[in-house]
């Protein structure tokens, strides 16, 4: 079972995700759903529905599309579904669940023929259709304006295993700089291009400019869906420089391949101007005296600073001396 927290932009902040009040697990067999399935074949499930609640309250189902999320994990997304989850079929898309009890909904899955080989991941999603109605009222009860809602949801992961080859592939498909109110950061483009679920994948990345390391930042992803792909972030710190960055680093995906990264990026006179719009900061200039050279020159004056008074304070005392 997965907490997935959907924000709905409806105006300023003052709600916090909902506790349900039930819990949806995957029934009779562990934490999802996995299913060994040939194409064109059906096969058949249960979601487990338990209230923790007081109070008889409504519950909607619905299949969802799988992606992975942007550092990792299993993404349930939003809207009709467009991929594996039109396989699913569930018995009931809305229920009212009794105060205290438990019910069951079954759902079935129709692998299409000529499906490819590997793993295929879809969802089903639980959610309280009262849930915003419930924030918006208590928000007005507390003198608010609800204007930034979230809605909670329950998911639980369904694998249809297609017999055949399996190919797990990572792949690394270059970076781009982004600027936004909370400072630049690099994104990595991850793709999983192979047609296996890949769980996990470790390694690190560091970051340099003008052959001077920055920063290494570990990479430490959880579930990566098949045919999904990622922008990992990595945040530059302090105030960046326009130019060049170079990025190198390995991971190692779970049953995978290593994957190397060995490329350049580039932080635009354009993005640096953007980066000032959002933050109000200004970039240091591309060609500029790099901070490290900075932070050394610095370091170096204070210590020919230091090493000239103590020479002038010798030649006192050394005159001082001659004179008795």
């Amino acid at each position: 079972m997965a907490l997935a927290a959907t924000v709905g932009l409806l105006g300023a902040p003052t709600a916090v995700a909902d506790d349900l009040g039930f819990s949806l697990a995957a029934g009779g067999v562990g934490p999802y759903f996995t299913f060994d399935a040939r194409p064109g074949a059906t096969v058949s499930g249960r979601v487990d529905l338990i209230s923790r609640s007081a109070r008889a309250q409504p519950v909607a189902l619905a299949a969802a599309d799988v992606g992975t999320a942007a550092t990792g994990g299993l993404d349930y997304r939003q809207g009709p579904p467009r991929a594996v989850a039109r396989w699913v079929e569930l018995g009931r898309h809305e229920l009212m669940l009794p105060a205290g009890q438990a019910t069951s909904v079954a759902f079935a899955v129709h692998v299409p023929a000529g499906i490819r080989p590997g793993d295929h991941l879809a969802g089903v999603v639980a959610t309280d259709p009262t849930a915003l109605a419930r924030q918006r009222r208590a928000a007005r009860r507390a003198g608010q304006t609800l204007r930034l809602a979230f809605r909670s949801r329950l998911a639980v992961a369904v694998l249809v295993r297609v017999p055949g080859p399996r190919h797990p592939r990572l792949a690394f498909e270059g970076a781009a700089v982004d600027a936004s109110p909370a400072g630049v950061r690099i994104a990595l483009r991850l793709r999983n291009r192979g047609n296996t679920l890949i769980k996990p994948t470790r390694g690190d990345v560091t970051v340099s400019q003008d052959g001077q390391a920055l920063l290494t930042t570990a990479v430490d992803l959880d579930t990566f869906a098949p045919d999904s792909e990622i922008r990992f972030p990595i945040p530059l710190p302090g105030t960046p420089t326009e130019g060049r960055y170079h990025l190198a680093g390995t991971l190692h995906p779970s049953g995978a391949p290593p994957v190397h990264i060995d490329a350049d990026v580039d932080f635009t006179q354009r993005q640096a101007q953007r980066f000032t719009r959002e933050t109000g900061r200004r970039p240091h200039r591309a060609g500029g005296t790099p901070w490290l050279l900075v932070a050394l020159a610095f370091a170096l004056l204070m210590a020919a600073g230091f090493a000239a008074a103590y020479l002038r304070t010798r030649h006192r005392l050394r005159v001082r001396d001659a004179s008795r």
